[in-house]
């Protein structure tokens, strides 16, 4: 009797663990699938802030949210200490920054299909 709540113990860390990679490996996935255009809109932000005379941003640094498989970019960032966010929407195999109210429109109505660096780490 005293093995038997050792044994469901040890069958639940396996469970959660197995779940963990196959997690770990659609995260991979996605990444990969959507890294090229979420370097296209860093290097189309980096453009722009710096024809402001602003810091460039860095994609490790950035908050990043993948919407409507790839036709939405949200990006999420700080400068001076200010929270900035950015929206850029595929047109034409490329990406255009969306004005504030309408990016906030078009996120609503969209699904989420990859985070980067948001959350807990």
């Amino acid at each position: 009797m005293r093995f038997k709540p050792l044994v469901v113990l040890i069958l639940s860390l396996s469970f959660l663990s197995a779940c963990k990679d196959d997690y770990e490996k659609t995260k991979s996935i996605q990444k990969e699938k959507y890294d090229s255009a979420i370097n296209q809109v860093i290097e189309l932000e980096n453009e722009r802030l710096k024809s402001e005379n602003k810091p460039e941003i860095k994609r490790n640094e950035t908050g990043i949210v993948v919407y409507n498989k790839g036709e939405l970019i949200w990006l999420l960032y700080y400068v001076d200490s200010k929270e900035v966010t950015a929206t850029y929407q595929k047109e034409n195999n490329k990406y255009v920054l969306l004005p504030a109210k309408e990016a906030s429109d078009k996120i609503d109505e969209a699904n989420e299909e990859y985070i980067e660096n948001l959350g807990k780490k």
